[in-house]
């Protein structure tokens, strides 16, 4: 994770030596500060969040338009919690989403969140065809890329993240 909460709830990136606590289960992280990985925060054992994924820089590119506070939000119901990519100060979630995932899975997350979007990366030449898919949708629409999203559509649903 590349955020965690340091002893006074502020959000803080991992630096070397620096103390930092798990938002989601409050256990102390451990900073990793190679030369190789960008810089991230890690648990001592396994991470508490079993939707955790690697996240590249494509990813990271889309969470950099949100504010920092809607970055990597805890969300808990029940015992259960997760960490939402990025949740809005309107309370929507939005998930990036770089590797292949299921429609089980995508179902999951869709319940847990609730109000909720997608973003998927349909640049890779395997992923010429993708779905674009929305929880209020039975069924995802399947449409060539160019058909879904051109640069000014990136644009606008990037501003809106910000919101």
């Amino acid at each position: 994770m590349l955020y965690a909460r340091d002893e006074l709830n502020n959000i803080v990136r991992a630096s070397k030596g620096a103390i930092a606590f798990c938002p989601g289960c409050n256990q102390q992280l451990r900073p990793k500060c190679g030369s190789v990985k960008i810089h991230h925060w890690a648990h001592t054992a396994n991470d508490c969040d079993l939707w955790r994924e690697p996240i590249t820089q494509w990813h990271l590119d889309w969470q950099e338009y949100a504010n920092l506070e809607c970055r990597e939000v805890v969300m808990r119901k029940g015992d259960e919690h997760h960490r939402a990519d990025i949740r809005t100060k309107a309370g929507v979630v939005v998930e990036i989403q770089h590797s292949t995932i299921s429609q089980t899975e995508i179902a999951e997350r869709e319940q847990f969140y609730g109000d909720m979007c997608w973003v998927f990366d349909l640049t890779k030449p395997s992923n010429r065809y993708g779905f674009l898919h929305r929880s209020d949708l039975d069924e995802p629409d399947v449409l060539p890329v160019s058909e879904v999203l051109d640069g000014n559509d990136l644009r606008q649903c990037a501003e809106s993240l910000k919101s």
